[in-house]
């Protein structure tokens, strides 16, 4: 799958691996994360079991990817991101472009917000301790979204090409329970 954004001139197309999260998946997920601009590690945020797998997740991009080796001590859907760029930048932006890549930017994604929002006001209390916890851990940037109701999928995709390109770009903070986080 593939999502274009435009940034000040520039068309900067993402292309979208699902590496999904069975065993199967395991095979080719080396493959796709190898030279990946970003690495977005995705949990279903009505399914705790899913947000616990994400730490061996995280370990398994880190070493396949060279994703900030960060000691850690704790199966979602693993989401890889390689970054495609029509080059309408200039070239101190593909140099930097082409440094920042040897290390993918992680995001930390819960999906389904839209259904985590009618659990119980305790239990997704619970969840977002344990989600930011475990961001802070990957070093990732935390963002709950849902697909179907588009909630802050934009924002993941803007998130991504300004950290890349080192384009500014405001994000704002978001860590009330009840509303889509963005922690960072």
């Amino acid at each position: 799958m593939d999502k274009i954004l435009f940034v000040r001139g520039a068309r900067i197309a993402f292309s979208i691996w699902d590496g999904g999260g069975d065993d199967q998946s395991l095979n080719h997920i080396p493959e796709v994360c190898k030279g990946a601009g970003a690495i977005l590690i995705m949990f279903d945020l009505t399914n705790r079991s899913t947000l616990n797998n994400t730490i061996g997740w995280f370990q398994r991009a880190r070493n396949w990817n060279k994703v900030q080796n960060v000691p850690i001590s704790a199966v979602s859907s693993l989401l890889i991101m390689a970054l495609t760029v029509v080059f309408l930048l200039p070239t101190i932006l593909t140099f930097s472009f082409l440094c920042i890549i040897q290390t993918a930017v992680p995001v930390l994604v819960g999906t389904k917000f839209d259904e985590f929002v009618q659990l119980p006001l305790e239990m997704q209390w619970t969840i977002v301790n344990q989600a930011r916890a475990y961001a802070r851990a990957m070093k990732a940037t935390l963002f709950f979204s849902s697909a179907n109701h588009n909630i802050n999928v934009n924002k993941i995709f803007k998130f991504i090409a300004a950290r890349l390109f080192n384009l500014p770009w405001s994000l704002e903070r978001n860590l009330t329970v009840g509303e889509p986080i963005i922690d960072f």
